[in-house]
């Protein structure tokens, strides 16, 4: 009886190693995909990574700042349907007489950019759909920005891989 417990003891700590090796694995694969900006100073990235049975969550988070203005970098690889489901709800019939929600194909992602129509207050979010599987996993990459035009915004978001990271929440959500 105590060796089958040892056994059972060695096994669990086995598993809990690997799946600890790979949440790091991806913990580091996802940190290189928030790159700097040239020109804006960026905090250090944030990140968590969690496996627990088929429950899967990674999410990276970095600001940057430039003068006045400010970015935030999100993104969201994730198996809960609902945390996904709310972003893939957001459309152009959101928008309101304060708020534009325009939804286009680019780069073959689905690009939804929400912003102000005020444009002296030259601020909103741009959500790029990066990986969706069965309508239960998936992954967003979302800035966030302040004090930027919305072309300047799309056009930093541009810079990121998604291409990559949509091939990471792909093996990452497998």
């Amino acid at each position: 009886m105590k060796r089958l417990r040892i056994a059972g003891i060695v096994v669990c700590t086995v598993f809990i190693s690997l799946v600890s090796i790979l949440n790091a694995q991806t913990e580091d694969k996802l940190k290189a995909y928030i790159i700097d900006i040239k020109g804006w100073s960026g905090s250090k990235v944030e990140t968590a990574v969690m496996s627990m049975g088929s429950m899967r969550v990674a999410s990276a988070m970095r600001e940057y700042k430039k003068d006045n203005k400010k970015i935030n970098i999100v993104v969201t690889i994730t198996s809960i349907k609902k945390a996904f489901q709310k972003f893939a709800d957001i459309d152009k019939k959101d928008s309101s007489d304060k708020i534009k929600v325009v939804t286009k194909k680019m780069n073959g992602f689905q690009v939804t950019q929400v912003y102000e129509r005020e444009k002296k207050k030259q601020g909103g979010t741009i959500i790029v759909r990066l990986y969706e599987k069965d309508g239960t996993k998936g992954a967003v990459f979302m800035l966030n920005y302040e004090n930027i035009s919305d072309k300047e915004a799309l056009s930093i978001a541009k810079k990121f891989n998604w291409k990559g990271i949509k091939k990471l929440a792909a093996d990452f959500l497998k």
